[in-house]
Formats: C-alpha cells, structure tokens, sequence
C-alpha cells in the first residue's frame, strides 16, 4: 500500500483532513497551530467576497456593501457562537488575536481595579502570548507560570494552591485593612 494511501486510511478512520500541501500533495496536515484548513464552504464564501472590491471604512456605496458583509458576518458568528456582534472582533491571524485578548483582558481589569496584577499562565503557551505577558510585565504585571503534565495539561493542584493562597491573602487583607490589601508577589508556581 502505497504512504498517500495509507495516510488516506488512517486520517478517515481518525476524521482527519486529508489536503494537498505545498510539497506533498494527500498529505495528513497537523500543524494546526500555524493554519488550519479552511472547510469548504468557508473557503467558498472568502473566495466569492474576494472577487468583490470596497473598503469597509470607506464612505462610497462599495464600502458602505463592503461594511455591510462584515457586519452581517459578525452578527452570522456571534448567532452561532450565542455571542453579541460587538464581542466579535475580526483579526489578521492568531498573533494579533492573541494580543488583543491578553492586553486587552488585562488593561481592562487594571483600569477597573489597579490591584489586580497577576496572569496566571501554563507553562506551553504559544510564543506569542509569552511574548505579550514579557511586555506586560514591563508595566508591573506579575506573570506566574503554571506547571503542565506531560500532555500539557495545567497542573490542577498547583492552580488550586495559587488560589487558594491568593484567596487567603485577599481575606487576611480584608482583616488587616484598606492599605494593606495588596496581593504579595508569588513568582512561579512550584509542580507537585
């Protein structure tokens, strides 16, 4: 049995995409963290609105038409996911999307509560969301890494020891008073 075919049958029998790459075609892709295969119906739909010009923040009729497929596509995916359209937001790629969400996230609760510094992050995320937390930490967030296991799972009870020791301090502050409530600094959190 030839390798094409035998990629054939196992990706069938895993429901994996079976798709021409760059250098082999009917190869079984993996890397999804770089790309993902669009499905056809979405490859479809991109490649129909590809052939249409207008700029969506233009002011003439194309991009007031081009506005408008954006906008009933935000309000097609929020539908789908039970979302509103405004917690929609359409990025370049997943670099982008990963910083919009870490600092975006974060500025948000600093500016609603100046306390709060701390990101909790696994120890295997992506390299540009620990890119982000090192900006971030420029501005006096503290960025605590959690263990994984093997599978690169979070470790459950170093997350719940970081916590429950976050918990404590808040509720000892709380005994303490106003001026002291403050979390201490952790750093890294220890694996079990």
């Amino acid at each position: 049995m030839s390798l094409i075919r035998q990629n054939l049958t196992v990706s069938e029998r895993l429901g994996w995409q079976v798709m021409d790459t760059v250098d082999v075609p009917g190869a079984v892709y993996l890397d999804h963290a770089a790309t993902t295969p669009m499905v056809p119906a979405a490859l479809a739909a991109m490649t129909e609105q590809l052939r249409v010009v207008g700029n969506a923040s233009s002011l003439h009729r194309a991009g007031r038409t081009a506005r408008r497929v954006v906008e009933e596509s935000r309000e097609t995916i929020a539908q789908a996911l039970h979302a509103r359209p405004s917690e929609v937001v359409f990025t370049s790629g997943g670099t982008e999307a990963d910083n919009l969400a870490v600092k975006g996230l974060f500025w948000s609760r600093r500016a609603a509560d100046p306390r709060r510094v701390r990101i909790l992050a696994s120890a295997v995320e992506h390299h540009a969301v620990q890119h982000t937390l090192r900006y971030l930490e420029k501005f006096g967030f503290e960025v605590v890494e959690l263990p994984v296991d093997r599978y690169g799972r979070v470790d459950p009870d170093a997350l719940r020891d970081l916590l429950l020791g976050a918990w404590r301090s808040a509720a000892a502050s709380k005994r303490r008073g106003p001026a002291d409530r403050a979390l201490p600094a952790r750093g890294k959190a220890k694996p079990k």
